[in-house]
């Protein structure tokens, strides 16, 4: 969905966030904000981070912990990596 990012690692991100945004509807009660936590390592890790920017550009409030991650869009552009605080490597 989104052509600045590697493909294999945007596609996968999309169907997290498919299955996480039926989650979040769900199981979330009205009123509230959902939090999520987010982690994973090296492959994960870039999907992790595109994760993480994909729910803060959405008001949701995250935390994304990426372990080892491959490289992405977010880690080889300062200027989008420096916009997002809440993923860390």
């Amino acid at each position: 969905m989104n052509k600045n990012h590697h493909k294999g690692f945007d596609v996968t991100a999309n169907r997290y966030i498919d299955c996480f945004d039926d989650y979040i509807e769900r199981h979330s009660f009205e009123g509230t904000t959902p939090v999520l936590f987010i982690t994973g390592q090296s492959r994960g890790g870039a999907i992790t981070e595109l994760l993480g920017k994909h729910y803060q550009d959405e008001g949701i409030h995250n935390i994304a912990i990426a372990i080892n991650p491959a490289r992405t869009t977010l880690e080889t552009n300062k200027n989008v990596r420096e916009s997002y605080k809440n993923i860390f490597d």
